[in-house]
């Protein structure tokens, strides 16, 4: 993996914003896999960034990941159930949702932008203009062209985005080795301020590996394909531009596909270089069946208090979210 160079262009120039954060990409050196990604980032738009704001102070943290099934998970339930607070914990002082299979529409004409909040037949919404009226901080990164298109929309795509109550800046796009699909991940520095006044810092990264292998492997080698995109993952964030980075507390989360559990080099590899939490929630995250695909790996301080949790409602989608709430303490 290696960072590239700027100006980025087409795709991978973000979307105009007067105060957006920097967006660095790291994608894989191999020209083959270049080549590859660059055809298939021709056919998305290009990424959405949110703007610069003041630092709030927050001392409880809950972080979470989702999957939004193409889209069709209610995001706004979700922010409000957390908003309240999970099962006996307090109500948090911010919320970082780590998200994937977002959908982002393109209205089919400047006017038709109305009717693409959601497809009636399929429940697919184009999630930036749902949680545009939230006043959050959003970054979306598209991963791929979408199959379903909502209402009045001209085309779709699909990707992964960080929702934030908290400034979102520092944001590193990290396109993964091609095995059937283009695979991404986003990563990006929340900040916040302890009640008395100590500032703190937060790496997270939203990312959604393959499902299943390309033509070129058998089905029998998905795993492989999930353990040299998760080598890619952890390799790219090495090379973050952030000074310090390396000593910087860090969640990654996401749709990870690792069907066969810890029988996988993915889910093993994941879970040693970035940890685990002390005491996991271990139920299954599909609705369907028993799999656990969906992780919060923490590399966090050994003092700080942590629990973590999935929610027992899937607000809609065909994944459980999975939440943790990091105590950051105070003065």
């Amino acid at each position: 993996m290696a960072v590239a160079p700027s100006p980025h262009t087409g795709c991978r120039a973000a979307e105009p914003s007067a105060a957006a954060p920097l967006l660095t990409w790291i994608g894989p050196s191999e020209r083959g896999q270049q080549r590859a990604l660059e055809a298939r980032c021709a056919q998305v738009g290009r990424p959405l960034l949110p703007s610069s704001a003041p630092v709030p102070r927050a001392r409880r943290l809950l972080v979470a990941t989702w999957n939004l099934h193409d889209g069709r998970g209610d995001i706004l339930g979700l922010v409000r159930a957390l908003s309240r607070g999970i099962a006996d914990e307090p109500a948090p002082d911010a919320i970082v949702i780590l998200l994937q299979e977002v959908i982002r529409a393109r209205p089919a004409s400047p006017a038709g932008h109305g009717g693409l909040v959601q497809h009636r037949a399929t429940g697919v919404q184009d999630i930036p203009a749902i949680v545009d009226d939230l006043g959050w901080h959003f970054a979306y990164l598209p991963g791929r062209r979408n199959r379903l298109r909502p209402t009045g929309a001209a085309d779709a795509d699909r990707g992964v985005a960080i929702l934030s109550s908290l400034p979102i800046s520092d944001l590193e796009a990290i396109e993964l080795p091609v095995e059937r699909q283009r695979r991404v991940a986003l990563a990006g520095l929340v900040h916040g301020s302890a009640p008395g006044g100590r500032p703190w810092r937060l790496r997270v990264v939203s990312a959604h590996l393959e499902n299943r292998p390309g033509a070129r492997r058998l089905w029998a080698r998905a795993a492989a394909a999930r353990t040299r995109q998760a080598e890619a993952l952890l390799d790219a964030l090495t090379l973050s531009h952030i000074d310090g980075a390396a000593s910087l507390p860090i969640v990654v989360g996401g749709d990870f596909n690792v069907w066969l559990g810890l029988r996988e080099d993915a889910l093993r590899r994941l879970r040693r270089a970035l940890g685990t939490f002390p005491a996991e929630d271990a139920r299954p995250t599909m609705v369907q069946n028993a799999w656990r695909l969906d992780y919060l790996f923490p590399r966090l301080p050994a003092t700080m208090p942590t629990t973590h949790r999935r929610l027992d409602s899937p607000f809609g989608s065909d994944h459980y979210p999975v939440v943790a709430m990091l105590d950051f303490g105070s003065d």
